[in-house]
């Protein structure tokens, strides 16, 4: 008997014959081949009464892979792909397991079978791709999933331009140009929480929204911060962030670029220009940048400096005459400026590179 289900009434097995009449006995053959013969009777009769509507079916939601499960349970989960091994094909069927990790420490084996093994095959899933499963079926230690389960996959650090979103899971990687609000409603007798604002691209600009545990962690954020999104929810022209996203503040190897025409005093951004030309105005290191929208006249800060001549100069050079030489050296060049626009609407430059 499967365990963690509701109990199965002891007359299901004759709602069942009513409602399929000669269909039955087929029909619940149908069921012990769609799980390869991994579970009983009963279990295959339980599963007959979910798929016809005679009892409601209860999943247990994985939020760790050390979570104790009860056997022949079914279960939902989401894991990052450790390691895919080769499939095995016998006479009746095809399988797959994928080793997940839950980013915690917890590991699990996912035993993809026939159709959905096709499926992981043609997505090329690969080692740091998160995969998302829906109605899996636990036995021996291990998450078996086949055409009865919900299967997302997510690529791995494929980040999606705001234009090109669809509806769906989503990896974006975006800048937050508002304030965060902050609120609570009651729902079903429950207070709960959720946060939203907008971020932007050099593509697009979209208002999400934040929803549960996720509210807790971006609003450790602030206007100008960078956020990259994985397994966000895109829908109805909002990003949704749910416990399911993993969101990251600032991460040191994603940048996200502003178009020069939207920059806005005080905001942190990142935009790519051309230097049309360099000079020093009350001892401060300054130069222009041309873009297709707007010219931005930029001073450069010492950190800027800095990263243009690098950390070995001799200390008999000055940092100031180094950089201008280097900076006269890119006049023409693109190149890719981070920092704040002050008041005066000039743009103070922490950190620039060659694009």
């Amino acid at each position: 008997m499967i365990q963690g289900y509701v109990k199965m009434s002891e007359d299901t097995e004759h709602k069942l014959r009513q409602k399929l009449g000669e269909n039955f006995d087929s029909a619940l053959e149908d069921v012990l081949k769609r799980y390869a013969n991994l579970i009983d009777r009963k279990a295959a009769l339980y599963i007959l009464a979910i798929d016809n509507g005679i009892i409601k079916r209860e999943s247990k939601h994985l939020k760790s892979f050390s979570e104790h499960v009860p056997e022949n349970s079914s279960v939902s989960f989401e894991g990052v792909v450790e390691r895919v091994f080769v499939p095995f094909e016998s006479k009746s069927h095809k399988t797959m397991r994928v080793l997940l990790a839950d980013g915690a420490g917890g590991e699990l084996v996912l035993v993809a079978w026939d159709d959905l093994v096709d499926k992981l095959v043609n997505k090329r899933l690969d080692r740091g791709d998160r995969i998302f499963v829906r109605g899996a079926y636990y036995r021996n230690g291990e998450a078996h999933a086949g055409g009865y389960a919900k299967v997302e996959i997510t690529k791995k650090d494929r980040v999606t331009p705001l234009s090109q979103v669809v509806d769906g899971r989503c990896n974006v990687a975006v800048r937050i140009v508002s304030d965060i609000n902050i609120r609570e409603y009651v729902r079903n007798d429950e207070q709960k929480v959720m946060a939203n604002g907008w971020v932007e691209d050099m593509t697009g600009r979209v208002r999400f929204v934040a929803w549960g545990d996720a509210v807790d962690f971006i609003s450790q954020a602030k206007q100008g911060d960078v956020i990259r999104v994985r397994d966000g929810l895109f829908k109805n022209g909002e990003l949704h962030i749910n416990s399911y996203s993993k969101v990251e503040i600032n991460p040191d190897d994603c940048l996200v670029l502003t178009r020069a025409s939207n920059l806005r005093e005080g905001l942190r951004a990142a935009y790519s220009s051309k230097i049309i030309s360099v000079m020093e105005e009350n001892s401060n290191l300054c130069c222009i940048t041309r873009s297709d929208d707007r010219d931005v006249k930029v001073v450069m800060l010492d950190s800027a400096q800095r990263g243009l001549v690098g950390d070995e100069l001799s200390p008999d050079i000055d940092l100031k005459v180094a950089a201008h030489l280097k900076l006269k050296s890119l006049i023409g060049k693109v190149c890719i400026f981070s920092g704040v626009l002050n008041s005066n609407g000039i743009f103070e430059c922490s950190r620039m590179h060659l694009d």
